[in-house]
């Protein structure tokens, strides 16, 4: 059994794969095998021959790219409403920032022991990012949500 390599024909000049032989290398694909000749009707049949592979190639190609665009799209929405979701989340957080400071000895500002905010709110990951929302915003004030 022989694998299949790549080549770049040399009379349709488009990269083609084909069955690689021993010894040496194919030269033509098998579709420009097809019509070979120097006759007026080979000479017509390759010239539409290779208008079509090419056509063909570049109607693969704009579907891919069609692909892309909707993927990159699709995506783009997706990432905006993670954004959007992850805003609103980090200033509610600050909010209660606000309203429920460590005062020390697990002590609240609104004078309550062992709040469960205070737990959520010592965690680093959201200390950072209230203040960098704190710092988006100049003054640190929160914009209501």
């Amino acid at each position: 059994m022989h694998d299949m390599i790549q080549i770049r024909c040399r009379c349709c000049e488009l990269p083609q794969r084909v069955r690689d032989q021993p010894g040496e290398p194919a030269k033509i694909c098998s579709a420009c095998l097809e019509h070979c000749g120097a006759d007026e009707v080979s000479v017509r049949r390759r010239a539409e021959s290779h208008l079509e592979m090419a056509l063909e190639r570049l109607e693969a190609a704009r579907r891919a790219a069609d692909d892309v665009y909707r993927d990159r799209d699709r995506y783009k929405e997706k990432v905006h409403a993670a954004y959007g979701g992850r805003e609103i989340a980090i200033r509610k957080l600050r909010a209660l920032a606000e309203n429920h400071e460590q005062m020390g000895k697990g002590v609240c500002s609104c004078r309550t022991r062992g709040r469960a905010s205070m737990a959520i709110l010592d965690q680093s990951w959201v200390r950072s990012m209230i203040q960098r929302l704190a710092s988006a915003f100049h003054g640190g004030g929160v914009p209501q949500t």
